[in-house]
């Protein structure tokens, strides 16, 4: 074909005709209809009562933005990190294709549910004590002068910023401490340390008294069922004689109010060492009595802090509440589910093959995609079968006695179980409220996945997050919605 343009160009090529385009598009289709199209693999996939998008992708092979798509059409807007429920996870699976199936994990609330926390086992650790008070009253000066070494000088200004934990010998039996934080601002620190103890050192200043703190902390110990209390007054150089007797009986009658008996006060003076060989004494007693943990469950680690060290790597640590771990065992981050692999193990700032229940430790540990930014405090390293997300679960609530009006149902507020904090609803499952000073069940809705077991103690507080209203235990850990 010669257009006017070619004519006047002079070029001699000659160009590719329509009817030759036509037919090489013909061939093409031709041959393409001849190759079979692959097969789709049609894969069985697990899905628990719980599951992310992405991880619904991944089993399924399929990709996460064909699985959102799905969803917009069902009307759900949703991203790759969404938890789905198994109703909603077994419709997806079924328009993809693929064969679904419910895990059972009635093996695991078995064994969860079934655990006796106190049952006699062959493994035995030391007693753990734990230290608390209210900011500036002695704490960490009386456990340097009970180890014998210079732990405050290593603290910010002297105050406590994260728990800590030290054995110390006595009598070739050793007993491990723990220091926690005092400041309000610490609540959930103060818990997680009460969660695991087996004898509280309540420390009280001569100069300043019984605080609101210190009442804050009895009902704490009340709350999570902790009922051996030693009594440290410390400052008693400070005072005059009559003004410690004055402390002392505060403290009797904070403890009478309180209902609890059996407790014993020593006056201390740590720098002078006065009371100091008292206080041993009586945790020297408490160490012969070796405490038995069951050990066999499944591992669970609350995270508190996160941090890399140069030539070392990621480091997490935490406190250990069931079960335990060495570095042959392969972990979950419960954030996003990341598979995670153990480099050394520390407890009570000694390498060690394994730690287990009531030990706090740290865990070098590498995985796909993890890092310091990736693992926040709340978040649980946990064995595997562990990894079932939830966001209600039946309590037994226990109202606080310094509360002037009954708990009311859907009354909103904070959460405070393993090293975690959200924000929660209290649904009460009967009557409509719970009275000032008594236990009842309740519903608690809370703000985000959480991952606990039959057993696990709570602290609640109100709404502003300025005061203690409540705690309990987990009934149910995977409860249906009710009413």
């Amino acid at each position: 074909k010669v257009t006017i343009v070619t004519a006047l160009s002079g070029a001699d090529e000659r160009t590719r005709s329509l009817a030759a385009y036509k037919r090489a598009k013909q061939k093409l289709k031709k041959n393409t209809d001849k190759v079979e199209p692959q097969a789709k693999i049609i894969r069985e996939v697990n899905i628990p009562e719980h599951i992310t998008v992405k991880e619904l992708a991944n089993r399924m092979s399929e990709k996460s933005g064909d699985v959102i798509k799905s969803l917009m059409k069902m009307g759900m807007m949703a991203t790759i990190n969404e938890s789905l429920d198994a109703d909603t996870a077994e419709l997806l699976v079924t328009e993809f294709g693929h064969k679904f199936v419910r895990e059972n994990i009635e093996d695991v609330e078995k064994d969860l549910i079934a655990s006796d926390q106190q049952a006699v086992k062959d493994k035995i650790r030391p007693p753990i004590v734990t230290i608390m008070g209210h900011v500036d009253h002695g704490k960490t000066s009386l456990l340097d002068y009970i180890r014998k070494s210079n732990v405050v000088s290593g603290e910010s200004g002297g105050i406590t910023q994260h728990i800590g934990a030290y054995q110390v010998n006595h009598d070739d039996k050793k007993i491990t401490f723990i220091a926690t934080p005092g400041p309000a601002a610490f609540t959930e620190m103060r818990a997680r340390g009460a969660n695991v103890t087996d004898i509280v050192i309540l420390i009280v200043a001569a100069d300043d008294g019984v605080m609101p703190q210190t009442r804050e902390h009895l009902m704490i110990l009340d709350i999570l069922g902790v009922n051996q209390c030693l009594v440290a007054l410390t400052k008693i150089d400070r005072v005059s004689p009559n003004r410690t007797k004055e402390v002392e009986q505060e403290i009797k009658t904070l403890f009478e109010d309180s209902e609890r008996n059996g407790f014993a006060i020593y006056p201390v003076c740590a720098p002078d060492n006065v009371g100091i060989k008292e206080i041993r004494l009586a945790l020297g007693e408490c160490a012969k009595s070796k405490v038995s943990r069951n050990t066999d469950g499944y591992f669970r680690m609350a995270i508190d802090r996160v941090f890399s060290l140069k030539g070392i790597g990621l480091i997490v640590t935490g406190m250990v509440f069931s079960g335990a771990v060495n570095t042959t065992d392969k972990l979950i981050l419960s954030s996003d589910g990341s598979t995670i692999r153990i480099r050394e193990i520390r407890a009570q700032n000694n390498i060690t093959d394994e730690a287990k229940i009531g030990d706090r430790c740290a865990l070098n540990i590498v995985g796909r995609g993890i890092s310091e930014h990736s693992i926040k405090r709340g978040d649980w390293l946990m064995d595997p079968n562990l990894f079932v997300p939830t966001r209600r679960v039946d309590v037994s609530l226990k109202v606080s006695k310094s509360e002037t009006k009954s708990l009311k149902h859907w009354t909103p507020a904070h959460l405070h179980i393993g090293s975690d904090h959200m924000t929660a609803r209290v649904a009460v499952l009967s009557g409509g409220n719970i009275a000032v000073g008594s236990r009842g069940l309740a519903q608690l809705i809370l703000s985000k996945d959480i991952f606990v077991v039959h057993g696990d103690r709570f602290v609640l507080r109100d709404q502003s997050a300025q005061r203690t209203i409540g705690g309990g235990n987990i009934i149910d850990p995977r409860s249906a919605k009710r009413g």
